[in-house]
Parts: C-alpha cells; structure tokens; sequence
C-alpha cells in the first residue's frame, strides 16, 4: 500500500481507493473528501500516517519529494499510458476493419454481417473497460486513414457510449452500432470529389450530396438487416423542427438509432480535420450544439453525448482560474462543467514532476476558466512548459 504522511493530507482531497488508518479499518471510500474535522482528529489519535492502493485524484499537489507519493502518482501514470495505449493499439485495429469492410463492398458489393456485429461487441466492451481512453478523440490519429473510415469508426464509438449510459439492452445497442458505422455507406455510391470535397461546392452538388441517406438505405436493403438500423442511416440528417433530409420529418417521426446518430455525426464533424474544413475544439462544438437542442438535436441524445465526455471533453487542454494548466482525464457523471483534470504546470507555469488529478470546480481557482485551441497548445509544447507526450 502506498503509505501517505498525515502531514501531507489536505482538507478536500480525494483518493481513488479505500483509505485505511491500518489494515482492518477503512477511514474513507473512494471519492469522500478529507475533511477539516477528520484532520484534526488524525492529529488527536496520533496517527502518523493513511494507507491507501490507489493515487490521490484530490485538491492539490502534494508536499514534493516523499517516495510513496511520487510511487501513488507513478502508478496512476503507468495505468493512464498502459490505458492510452490500449485504447490506440484498438482504434488502429477497428479502423482497419472497417476500410477493409469499405473496400470489400466497393469491389464485389459483400457486406460481412457477422464481422462488423463482431467490431461492435468489441467496441461495446472497450467503452465498458477503458471509456475515459477510448474516448479521448483529441488524442486519436486518423492513421493516414480517409475521413470516411474515420468518421465511421468515432460516430459508432459516440452513439454506443450514448446508448450504453441510456441503458439500451444490448441487442438494441448492436443494432445501433451497426447503424452508426454504416450511417455514410451511401457516400461510396457518390463520386469521391463530392465526399472528399476540398473547394465550395456548386448548388447542384451540395444537393447531389445529400442525397448519400437514401443512397445508404437503398444499399442496406439488400442485407438482412432490421427495420431500426435502416432509419438510423435513412434518418441520421433529419432535424427535430422539420428543416433536415430526406424527408423533412419532425421530432415524433424520426427514430430513437438517427436522433442519436444525428447527435454523435454533427460532432465528429466538427471536431475534425476535414479535407475542406479544419476542426474546432469540442468544447466550443458542444456549446453550439446546445443552442440546437430541441429545433434540431434531441435533448436527452446530446445531454448524454455531454455528460459522458464532459463538457470540456475528454482529452481537451484546459487553463484554469488560478493560471495552472492540465489535461481533461475524467468525466464527472454528477456534473459534466466539472471534470477531472490532471494538472500539468502550477499557477507560474513550472511544469509539475508529481502531476496530480483533481476535481475542477468553481472554488480555490480550479475552476476551468479557457480551453486551449491548437496554436496555444503547440507554443505551450516548444516553450517546454507541457510535454507533447503528457498524455500518451
């Protein structure tokens, strides 16, 4: 166990796993603060030191150069690179998959259904075991991939997140992702100037583009597929006040797969390169997108989309109020405003041996003031005042 000085221990402070004042008695559970009672009272009964197996995720940086601290916060690293780059090694796997799957249709028009219902399950369990990795989109490449699979791919991953914390049964839940990774296939029945676009595009092409959810639909047809899925792709441009496409349907007729689709598409689109479009940061995305919900997003969909990743998603620089800049590791379910973010420099920008991760809030200056955009983050990265691999 990591054994943690009483002189170190901090009103607020948060720990990941069971505390205990020795190896029968648990003092706190996991996510119960240290209060300023029970540091008096650690003083009154003599005791010297707390015991803990997991790393302090709590209110601040701890006293520098005690060994078991700097072993508490080594531990919670190597789980944190070893989840990275798991959750990678499967992005990379995943994306390959599906361009083979892409590919294969392209040539002799073969959909493998088993296959892909085997890369949701896997993309199921992966959200279940690793979320807070697998759903760090920042950190993920596109692999020298086209945008295309890559959006397949992160729009399949954010509607099973959604539909899993919507506790979907998992049938439902595979159908969804079935639906989702499959939600542009009517692209590849487009020329690739159209989808692949680099230049403004003419009234008669925009118009030729949306025409890639029928397209799909059509395609899908020919596969034993259900009634479900095929809306989900049919539908997925549809918006709740009647302006979307195909079919300008309003909230009550479009189904439960495209109103989570639409959710999950409109964001990655933002959020990534595009070969006529940089990205933009998710947490400006999501702010927009609220102003949408109800006239063109579902509300409960994006609700869940933004407390699942945070509102300040997962992977996202963030400066906070007291000047100290870290990187957004956890969701908080309870509160989507405030995340867990693992500092990487103090207040005067000195970078931080021990990188503690804490709760944000609007007390004490931890509360989450900017999310840095590129330019800030790579300047930050050539002054040497956080490491390009601080994730990673």
């Amino acid at each position: 166990m990591n054994k943690i000085p009483q002189t170190n221990i901090i009103d607020g402070m948060i720990f990941e796993s069971p505390v205990y004042l020795d190896k029968n008695y648990i003092l706190l559970t996991p996510e119960i603060p240290v209060s300023e009672e029970l540091k008096k009272n650690l003083i009154k009964w003599d005791y010297r030191e707390l015991m803990t197996d997991g790393p302090i995720v709590g209110k601040e940086s701890l006293t520098a150069g005690d060994s078991s601290i700097t072993s508490a916060y080594l531990d919670h690293d190597a789980k944190e690179r070893e989840g990275i780059k798991l959750a990678r090694q499967f992005y990379v796997q995943i994306l390959d998959e599906v361009e083979k799957m892409y590919q294969r249709y392209s040539r002799d028009k073969h959909l493998d259904l088993n296959n892909i219902t085997e890369q949701i399950k896997k993309m199921i369990s992966m959200i279940k075991d690793h979320h807070d990795y697998i759903l760090r989109l920042p950190d993920l490449d596109s692999f020298n991939k086209d945008y295309l699979i890559t959006h397949s791919v992160k729009s399949a991953l954010l509607a099973l997140t959604i539909g899993e914390s919507m506790k979907m049964p998992n049938f439902k839940l595979i159908e969804l992702g079935i639906s989702a990774l499959l939600h542009e296939i009517g692209m590849l029945k487009l020329p690739d100037n159209l989808y692949n676009f680099q230049r403004q595009l003419s009234e008669s092409e925009k118009k030729a583009l949306t025409t890639h959810t029928i397209l799909g639909y059509r395609l899908l047809k020919e596969f034993p597929l259900s009634q479900d899925v095929l809306m989900g792709v049919l539908q997925h441009h549809e918006k709740n006040d009647g302006t979307g496409y195909p079919q300008q349907l309003t909230v009550g007729k479009i189904s439960d797969y495209a109103k989570i689709i639409s959710v999950v598409c409109a964001y990655d689109a933002q959020i990534s390169n595009r070969p006529h479009s940089q990205s933009r940061d998710g947490y400006h995305t999501l702010m927009e997108m609220l102003k949408g919900v109800g006239h063109i997003y579902d509300e409960t969909a994006l609700r869940t989309l933004v407390y699942s990743i945070s509102l300040f998603p997962l992977g996202s620089y963030v400066i906070l109020e007291n000047g100290s800049i870290g990187v957004v590791v956890h969701a908080n379910k309870k509160n989507p405003k405030y995340p867990m973010v693992k500092l990487l420099v103090d207040r005067e920008q000195n970078p931080l041996r021990d990188q503690p991760v804490i709760e944000t809030r609007d007390e004490d200056g931890f509360k989450i003031l900017n999310i840095l955009d590129k330019d800030e983050k790579i300047k930050l990265e050539k002054n040497g005042i956080i490491n390009n691999n601080s994730t990673s």
